[in-house]
């Protein structure tokens, strides 16, 4: 044992997964949460995206296994759907329908109320975890060498009460409390780099028809950029349901009314996702969510920043949604920081803390540096553009082609996609090479 509790602010994915790693470590691990967790698979105040879809990619999909086993079992359970990338989702993307190949990466499909419980449920089966929620964090308090030791913490209409501790994970989300709280109560400004990217996306879950019930089979239609901002997916979620999310940016919004909905996906540049679900009942109502930009903060810039104190999840990058990085990224960070706790016994737990911050950082170096090719292939994406923004754009054009008609690069694609490798798999030489031969 590292120390006698850990803190978690936050019960979300990030905060669910760094608890899960943080109870092999302290001997008690408290988690905050202000909003009240149901007790069955239900939406939350607190998650104004939990109508939207949610997909875990492969690399976060590994990670929430490794420290939660019985995790797959679980989703399955719930009712949650096994996919296939390659085999079992009918993609458009690059200008072109892909051909069905398998990739053997299979990830599991659910909405996110669904995920988050099974992972609540776990959980709460470890005799060192406590949840309290209806909390809110009030305020974090450092010793005087500037290192986290307490956090003051409020349960619903109580009074203010205060709990030591030896580490405090922050995982509230993209407000980044830890951000706002460096600037208010030390004068320490966060750097971060910014992208407007402008994105609205709407969603709705439908029941499926009868040829597709029991069935496993999603649809994808990513836009073309510059000129293409609309795109959709259709994929299957418990209930015997799917869920259909379309999205526009830069001004193009989906409509939130049934007929504007199906007529809005009937214009995509693939038809195939509106062609199946046309016929389809809506379950529930058509709700929207505005990402107005992508924001990455680098803690690791800020001079003397407090010590025991570890950002994890949005609260350190949000990104473009429609990526499905946000939640395999907080998985990651998490095992990076199981990884650096173990090593505390020689670095000691201050040095495992500094350890995480340079891993954290390197994975969300890896998540933007894909999200930004996807956002800045539009002109009218706000921010500073890397200055081999240009090269790195015709190179991801030419693998693109390249995969169309080679199953081994299209599956590299895939794991790149999915976090199992870094986006620098594709820009080895030899495949940049073979793809500029073709181009």
């Amino acid at each position: 044992m590292l120390g006698e509790r850990a803190i978690v602010a936050g019960a979300g994915i990030g905060g669910l997964i760094a608890a899960g790693v943080l109870k092999d470590f302290f001997a008690e691990v408290v988690v905050l949460e202000k909003d009240a967790l149901p007790p069955q698979p239900q939406q939350r105040k607190g998650v104004p995206q939990d109508g939207q879809i949610h997909v875990v990619l492969k690399g976060g999909d590994n990670a929430f296994e490794d420290v939660f086993p019985g995790f797959r079992e679980a989703l399955a359970a719930a009712g949650a759907a096994p996919l296939e990338f390659g085999k079992d989702i009918h993609a458009y993307e690059g200008g072109r329908v892909h051909s069905p190949r398998s990739t053997g990466i299979v990830v599991h499909s659910q909405t996110r109320p669904v995920f988050e419980f099974a992972i609540r449920s776990l959980l709460s089966r470890m005799q060192n975890v406590r949840l309290l929620d209806r909390t809110r964090l009030l305020a974090i308090q450092c010793d005087p060498n500037g290192a986290v030791s307490r956090v003051k913490f409020k349960r619903g209409d109580g009074e203010p009460e205060i709990l030591e501790a030896d580490l405090l994970i922050e995982a509230l989300g993209r407000g980044g409390y830890t951000a706002r709280w460096l600037d208010k109560d030390h004068g320490r400004e966060v750097p971060f780099t910014e992208l407007g990217i402008d994105l609205v996306y709407t969603s709705a879950l439908l029941h499926r028809t009868p040829p597709w019930r029991g069935r496993n089979y999603g649809w994808i239609v990513r836009p073309s950029a510059p000129h293409d901002t609309k795109s959709g997916v259709l994929i299957p979620v418990e209930g015997d349901r799917w869920i259909m999310t379309l999205s526009g940016r830069f001004g193009e919004v989906p409509p939130e009314d049934p007929a504007g909905f199906m007529a809005y996906a009937g214009r995509l540049a693939c038809t195939d996702l509106h062609d199946v679900a046309r016929e389809a009942e809506f379950a529930t109502p058509i709700t929207s969510y505005r990402i107005p930009r992508m924001i990455w903060r680098h803690y690791d810039r800020v001079p003397d920043f407090p010590g025991r104190l570890i950002p994890l999840g949005d609260t350190i990058a949000g990104f473009n949604p429609l990526a499905a990085q946000g939640m395999s990224m907080a998985a990651l960070q998490a095992l990076a920081l199981r990884d650096c706790l173990r090593d505390a016994s020689r670095t000691g737990l201050d040095g495992a803390v500094g350890a995480y911050m340079a891993k954290a950082m390197a994975i969300a170096a890896d998540a933007w540096s894909l999200g930004e090719l996807i956002d800045f292939a539009y002109p009218q994406a706000r921010g500073v553009r890397p200055d081999d923004l240009a090269q790195r754009l015709a190179e991801r054009t030419a693998v693109f082609k390249l995969a169309a008609g080679d199953a081994e690069v299209r599956g590299l694609i895939f794991e790149v996609q999915n976090m199992l490798r870094p986006p620098s798999a594709l820009q080895q030489p030899d495949l940049l090479a073979r793809a500029d031969a073709l181009s």
